[in-house]
């Protein structure tokens, strides 16, 4: 006798919840897209009170300059995580790897067109570093949330009366 594991397939999402994935990520990619080409710095609006924040860090020793850079790159990271996430939810878990590189192309593609059009904005390849590294957070929860959804009773056996349909 072969246990259930030995056969189990994942189910992928449902079709309305891949739809709904797909629209969700969407938005987000449009949501990314402003705000990357958004004509000035996105945190220009908030200066007085980011500088406020950097003064308090220089008082326990950190320079401004390294505070900014932190905080910039914890932000980039935070803002590609949910296209990660979603990208894994949409392609499934054993296709993870398409997220961090859809975040890659993505995030390369944003700092070439800041570059060649935005004069205001600053392209860097650490911010595509830390893009690329947000997807590759939000593929690491998806892949978890595939996990556990697959552990709960996601599972179809092979053979069984259940049909498992394609593999994510």
């Amino acid at each position: 006798m072969t246990s259930r594991a030995a056969y189990a397939v994942p189910v992928p999402l449902s079709r309305r919840a891949r739809s709904s994935a797909v629209v969700a990520l969407a938005l987000y990619a449009l949501f990314v897209a402003l705000v990357a080409f958004w004509p000035i710095p996105v945190d220009r609006p908030f200066q007085r009170t980011l500088f406020r924040f950097l003064g308090t860090l220089s008082q326990i020793g950190i320079r401004p300059i390294d505070g900014y850079n932190a905080l910039e790159s914890v932000s980039n990271v935070l803002l590609f995580a949910p296209a990660g996430l979603l990208c894994v939810l949409i392609f499934g878990r054993r296709r993870w790897w398409l997220a961090p590189l859809a975040g890659f192309a993505a995030s390369a593609l944003i700092e070439a067109g800041q570059f060649a059009f935005l004069p205001a904005r600053f392209a860097s390849p650490m911010d595509v570093a830390a893009n690329t590294a947000g997807a590759l957070l939000g593929a690491a929860l998806g892949v978890a949330v595939c996990v556990r959804r697959e552990k709960r009773g996601g599972l179809a056996v092979a053979g069984s009366a259940a049909r498992p349909g394609p593999l994510p």
